[in-house]
């Protein structure tokens, strides 16, 4: 069983901050469900603050760190930048993007709130707060952050983006494309915008509508690994591979470290039987993003179907361990332990509770009661 990633266009610009006195250049971030885009509106830096020689070399550590994604490292020095200068707005906002990097979201929350602390007007520092309360499912706490800096900046292309897609994932539909109708009045060029009300298309089942969306886009911007990525999916959506893969080939061509582009490239190749292809992909793509739940599981099924069981397993446990409402994580240990590792209790579990949380979406594999009705009585 192998399940696409969708991309969603999130403009929760967890931005790193590339220099003092210049606004940063954004770049991506990423969530389990949907991921932001990388082309918003040059955002403003925060008044730098007053820096020791020691503490700016910290700081630049930790920017070269952040440069060549080894987040960790990143974390280490914008954290001591901090302990040297507990004033440093840059320094606490960059921990914040690099444990949201991490995928370690309470600790970004609390180091972009040190940044609003000091500097309350740091719309940055809000976005990226409100992009880990999002991935944390903590979606009205992420609305009231995103409310509070609209009122103080209506035409915040970024908060209106995100406020939207917060809507979105809460299924309020018709909040969530007011808010993006709303933003492109105040900037038709941003794609950003363009690629979350398709995605909004897409989930209210107008596939049509949504490739449509995408592919006037892509008029606009037809380097975008975003928009190439996200017509991939609909074409796949639609039964077309063969174009699916061109489109995830041509978002990773122009972004050879796209996470979603990568693994959805990995997803087709694990359809297509491609699986070494498709574990190389795979892994690259948890390279820059290692709390992909779905990549994972994906790459759990590559790897058993090349006969890795162990390491199958592993991948399975620790897409549960990112989220453990990931039902399709379930039901491939269901088939591992039944059909690879003859443990029919552990099939039963973990198909138990496959049914558990998927027995209401439309694309619930609905034997499985069956299943496990079959195992039970082979028990005994």
């Amino acid at each position: 069983m192998n399940h696409l990633r969708w991309f969603s266009a999130l403009v929760m610009v967890v931005v790193l901050i590339l220099g003092c006195a210049s606004g940063p250049k954004p770049k991506p971030v990423s969530d389990t469900n949907a991921k932001p885009s990388s082309t918003v509106a040059k955002p403003q830096s925060p008044e730098p603050s007053s820096i020791t020689d020691s503490d700016n070399q910290l700081f630049e550590d930790g920017l070269a760190a952040a440069k060549s994604n080894d987040f960790q490292q990143a974390a280490n020095k914008f954290r001591n930048a901090t302990i040297k200068n507990p004033e440093m707005v840059q320094a606490f906002y960059n921990l914040g993007v690099a444990e949201l990097k991490l995928g370690n979201f309470n600790e970004a929350i609390e180091a972009f709130s040190q940044a609003l602390s000091r500097q309350p007007d740091f719309y940055k520092a809000g976005s990226g707060k409100a992009a880990a309360l999002l991935k944390l499912k903590r979606y009205n706490d992420a609305i009231s952050e995103l409310r509070r800096i609209i009122d103080r900046d209506p035409s915040n292309i970024e908060a209106l983006n995100n406020l939207g897609v917060a809507y979105m994932w809460m299924s309020d539909y018709g909040s969530a494309e007011e808010i993006f109708r709303r933003s492109l009045r105040e900037d038709f060029n941003e794609i950003s915008t363009h690629i979350n009300l398709g995605m909004l298309m897409a989930k209210k089942g107008n596939t049509k509508a949504a490739l449509h969306i995408y592919q006037q886009a892509l008029q606009m911007d037809p380097k975008n690994a975003d928009l190439n990525n996200n017509i991939g999916y609909l074409l796949m959506t639609m039964g077309n591979l063969a174009k699916a893969k061109i489109s995830f080939e041509k978002a990773v061509s122009l972004n050879p470290n796209h996470p979603e582009a990568l693994a959805n490239l990995g997803a087709l190749q694990l359809k297509l039987n491609a699986h070494d292809q498709a574990v190389s992909n795979l892994e690259r793509s948890l390279s820059f993003d290692p709390s992909n739940a779905t990549a994972l599981v994906n790459l759990g099924s590559a790897l058993r179907a090349k006969g890795q069981l162990d390491e199958a397993e592993e991948k399975y446990r620790k897409a549960i361990s990112i989220d453990p409402t990931i039902a399709e994580a379930y039901f491939d240990l269901g088939v591992l332990y039944e059909s690879y590792k003859n443990d029919p209790s552990r099939a039963i579990e973990n198909y138990s509770r496959y049914w558990e949380l998927a027995k209401d979406r439309k694309d619930a594999i609905k034997q499985v009661p069956e299943w496990i009705q079959r195992l039970q009585s082979g028990k005994k």
